[in-house]
């Protein structure tokens, strides 16, 4: 029968191996590409703050940058949560026994999966506000622009149109920096930081042109046309992934109960066989 300290030795490799690779996921996201520099009323606010130093934090204040959380307090509660309180109450439950260790690591990795996958929630979430929202945006560019209005002033003036709060107040500080500072590009970093996605980079290029040609009429109507067409997919897509996620969800406890409650059986099983050919 197999050593019970080396069971626990195994098993604490797993979880340790699970953590690194979190870790690296962090580091090595596939979206740091596209990241820009911080909002710039948060630089002031952060340069001070003595975590930003830490290479972990930076990345994670990034990736939740893009699930719509900026603030120091909430990053660092994110990391106690997500990472430091898992592996706590790993240690917490461990005892001598296999069944005990095999427990908490289970719970280990579904808290540290649960807090990953609420983050890729949260920032797919984001992204399809955008995608519902950027129609709404063309369409007033294009209808500004047929009416005479200056695409300058349009761009001041486009956050009138969003309905959600925290696209509304991107697009806000976009206008009132390009109206202050005549500087497009640092206008556009407000919004390509915060919403990391193809169609914000369209959106973001689309505006520059806009500025520099001034004559993008048929962009704004093409890109109007597509945004909708994105949208509406959208609603229907929605549907129909309700079911596989119900599905999912129901699969994924329901193995996690299996385990819990088969690996105590087997246990006894191979205890009862070793004492029978012990006789």
């Amino acid at each position: 029968m197999i050593n019970k300290i080396n069971i626990y030795i195994i098993l604490l490799n797993i979880a340790i191996g699970y953590l690194i690779y979190v870790v690296n996921k962090i580091y090595f996201n596939s979206y740091f590409i596209y990241v820009k520099k911080d909002r710039i009323r948060n630089q002031v606010n952060s340069r001070n703050f003595k975590f930003t130093r830490s290479k972990i934090f930076n990345k994670t204040k990034i990736r939740l940058k893009e699930a719509g959380i900026y603030d120091d307090k909430s990053i660092i509660k994110f990391i106690l949560s997500a990472y430091i309180m898992p592996v706590i109450i790993f240690f917490l439950l461990c005892r001598n026994d296999i069944y005990s260790i095999f427990k908490a690591l289970i719970i280990l990795i579904v808290l540290i999966s649960f807090s990953e996958y609420k983050l890729f929630k949260l920032k797919k979430t984001r992204r399809l506000i955008f995608q519902k929202n950027a129609y709404k945006i063309y369409k007033f560019l294009n209808n500004q622009y047929s009416s005479g209005v200056r695409f300058d002033k349009s761009i001041t003036s486009v956050f009138e149109v969003i309905n959600d709060k925290d696209l509304r107040l991107n697009l806000m500080t976009m206008g009132a920096i390009y109206s202050q500072t005549s500087d497009m590009d640092l206008a556009l970093k407000e919004l390509s930081s915060n919403y990391l996605s193809h169609d914000v980079e369209t959106l973001c290029l689309t505006l520059k042109q806009g500025i520099m040609v001034g004559n993008n009429i048929e962009t704004l109507i093409n890109q109007e046309k597509l945004m909708f067409k994105k949208y509406f997919n959208y609603i229907k897509m929605e549907t129909e992934n309700q079911k596989i996620k119900s599905f999912f969800i129901v699969f994924l406890f329901s193995l996690v109960v299996i385990l819990l409650i088969g690996i105590p059986l087997i246990i006894e099983m191979s205890n009862a066989t070793s004492k029978i050919f012990m006789y």
